[in-house]
């Protein structure tokens, strides 16, 4: 039990010298802060390009699939599919380009202007367990793109809703 003791006191005392620390580094990490939206708002052309709605929510945003039908409908940006060439040939949302989050620097440069031009883009994967997207979010925002709209019910919510699908490079099926 003395043992269990000391390692405690060992872990608060650690805990609070850090946290100390941390708190009257010049370099310290505000843990308070959200990174995302302090990025986003020093960058003049998001200030400039994006709707207030949008910028007020954030640079990365989680949507469900009614807010990804209006995306996609009043094509309000660019859809990317995250997932392989070989599932984006089979299907995808109409419009959606290809950008595969493990080869994203084969695809990205062949993007990079449209999404620079664009107002918002919406990332989507296969389903709601897929992370890929998330990912690929992250990725675009740390190369100065905003806002991104993730869907996370993904291409297997949008086909089991009934909704439009293109196959190959555009061939749409559905509605």
């Amino acid at each position: 039990m003395k043992i269990f003791k000391q390692i405690v006191t060992i872990l608060v005392v650690s805990f609070i010298c850090g946290f100390g620390f941390n708190a009257f580094s010049p370099h310290g990490i505000d843990i308070f802060d959200n990174p995302w939206s302090k990025h986003a708002s020093n960058d003049p052309h998001y200030q400039v390009t994006h709707n207030s709605q949008l910028r007020e929510e954030g640079p990365i945003v989680f949507v469900e699939l009614n807010r990804a039908c209006q995306f996609v409908e009043d094509k309000k940006g660019m859809v990317l599919d995250v997932r392989t060439p070989e599932e984006y040939a089979k299907g995808h949302i109409p419009g959606a380009h290809l950008l595969f989050f493990y080869n994203m620097y084969d695809y990205y440069p062949q993007l990079e202007d449209q999404l620079k031009e664009s107002t918002a883009i919406l990332v989507y994967c296969g389903n709601i367990d897929c992370d890929d997207s998330e990912f690929l979010a992250n990725e675009l925002f740390n190369l100065g793109h905003a806002p991104i709209l993730v869907y996370k019910g993904g291409f297997e919510e949008w086909k089991a809703s009934q909704l439009p699908v293109e196959r190959g490079e555009g061939e749409t099926e559905g509605k």
